[in-house]
């Protein structure tokens, strides 16, 4: 498992060589749909860091610290920053959910992430609930069934 400002490196770095700006907004909700993707695919999560249900969806307040000061605008790459040892498989797995969602407005990801159990049960206004590894997975693993059938 990763911390999840390594994940958050490797995403602005990825990002960036895609030429799709990313903000701390839209980078909150890649973590959480990252997180939710290897849930699915490996039943264990990608980064250890929590989740909070904040007024604008999903944030890992840890990562969050690190990016607020560029607000809402688009975080700079300076090709130095540590990206952690990430494997091969793994990066690919991150790069599939970039790849999905990165064309996506930080407002559309916050829409979408607004209308999914794990953050509606979580949310309590000025309270920062956690959203449990639990009501992710069981989400998507829901999702994932009901596609099956």
């Amino acid at each position: 498992m990763y911390s999840g400002i390594d994940i958050a490196a490797y995403v602005v770095k990825r990002c960036h060589e895609l030429k799709s700006a990313v903000s701390n907004l839209k980078l909150q909700k890649l973590l959480y749909f990252i997180q939710a993707y290897f849930l699915m695919v490996d039943g264990k999560p990608c980064f250890e860091d929590k989740i909070e249900a904040w007024s604008f969806g999903p944030v890992v307040p840890s990562v969050y610290q690190v990016y607020k000061y560029y607000c809402a605008g688009s975080i700079p790459y300076f090709g130095d920053e540590k990206i952690g040892n990430i494997s091969y498989p793994d990066r690919q797995k991150i790069d599939a959910i970039i790849n999905v969602f990165s064309g996506r407005s930080a407002n559309e990801l916050v829409e979408i992430t607004h209308r999914q159990s794990p953050w509606r049960e979580a949310y309590v206004p000025y309270q920062n609930n956690e959203i449990t590894i639990q009501s992710i997975r069981e989400y998507f693993d829901g999702i994932r069934n009901a596609a099956s059938n």
